[in-house]
């Protein structure tokens, strides 16, 4: 209780909401906390009984009013976070607090998730439904001219949805902090000084040129397949500075990047083909959706979308990177 009115005190409650427990701790932008209703009435509007309120001073809420302006442009899809909308309450000492109203992803991350596999993996069949789940959501986000930059298990949320043959549960990309415009008529390729995002989850090109481009998200995409497939990162037992040694060689040539061994034969297709060029040079590539068959337990691909990405070389031995 004495941390529930910290937590009041410090940034208020809204008009229809009351602040709760903090969920995620502090995100780069400022803190989380759960955020239920405050009357029975208010539940006959769009807010759910249960949400996530993301807040900041509002003289630092530059990027959290950014992503409440890039979730309204994607609201229409729906394997990326909703935004019930944003509010101004005041703080401790009358201070003026911005907050942004998300989606609660009941079922926990997808990083919670993988976690309680203790190092197993996931269910094939998880996988594969996750997978689409993820694509689908960057093949609307992309389709908007933006780049995710910090896609990870961390940032996916997982949500109960109620049918006639049970609870599925839907993966949902969120936290777009740091996501970037991407206008499709300019020539020239913005580069950042700055390396936003988290180094494991980053591309070669992301590390070495300093360039947020939609690839990025796809070579992101392919080490959280990794993980739900193995239960482990990629980079398991290496330090920071090894993994970004490693990328640089990635991206000079110098090193092969190896699937696990153990990992299905379509499972291999599907990650190799998130990596192959289809000619040389600059071409576009065929961003591979993975449907999911349940009946017949096989992967199909669809092509929904493209997207420019360099040519590697791709192995299928014993571990994700080659020591040699």
């Amino acid at each position: 209780m004495v941390f529930k009115r910290k937590y009041k005190e410090l940034y208020g409650d809204g008009q229809k909401w009351f602040r709760g427990d903090e969920v995620t701790g502090k995100a780069s932008s400022g803190r989380v906390h759960l955020a239920t209703l405050k009357k029975p009435k208010w539940r006959l509007n769009h807010l759910p009984t249960l949400m996530v309120v993301k807040s900041t001073k509002i003289s630092n809420s530059a990027l959290l009013q950014k992503e409440a302006d890039v979730l309204k442009d994607l609201q229409g899809c729906p394997y990326i976070c909703r935004c019930f909308g944003d509010e101004i309450t005041a703080g401790e000492n009358n201070r003026m607090i911005y907050n942004l109203l998300l989606e609660y992803g009941k079922g926990g991350t997808l990083a919670e998730v993988i976690k309680k596999s203790g190092g197993c993996g996931l269910p094939k069949s998880d996988v594969k439904r996750y997978t689409r789940y993820i694509l689908e959501g960057l093949t609307y986000i992309h389709d908007y001219g933006y780049v995710h930059c910090d896609l990870k298990p961390e940032n996916i949320i997982i949500v109960p949805k109620f049918t006639c043959a049970g609870t599925e549960y839907i993966a949902k990309i969120s936290d777009f902090e740091w996501v970037k415009s991407v206008r499709q008529d300019e020539k020239k390729r913005e580069i950042y000084s700055d390396l936003f995002g988290t180094l494991r989850y980053l591309s070669p090109e992301r590390v070495v040129e300093k360039r947020q481009e939609a690839p990025g998200d796809i070579w992101a995409l392919g080490c959280i397949v990794v993980e739900m497939l193995t239960g482990k990162s990629m980079w398991d037992g290496k330090k920071d500075s090894e993994v970004k040694k490693i990328l640089y060689e990635i991206e000079e040539g110098n090193r092969v990047i190896k699937i696990p061994s153990g990992v299905s034969k379509e499972a291999r297709d599907f990650l190799k083909g998130l990596d192959e060029e289809q000619s040389i040079g600059d071409v576009e590539k065929t961003f591979c959706c993975y449907e999911v068959n349940d009946a017949e337990s096989s992967c199909s691909f669809a092509d929904p979308s493209k997207m420019r990405m360099k040519k590697r070389k791709v192995d299928s031995s014993s571990s994700c990177l080659s020591d040699e």
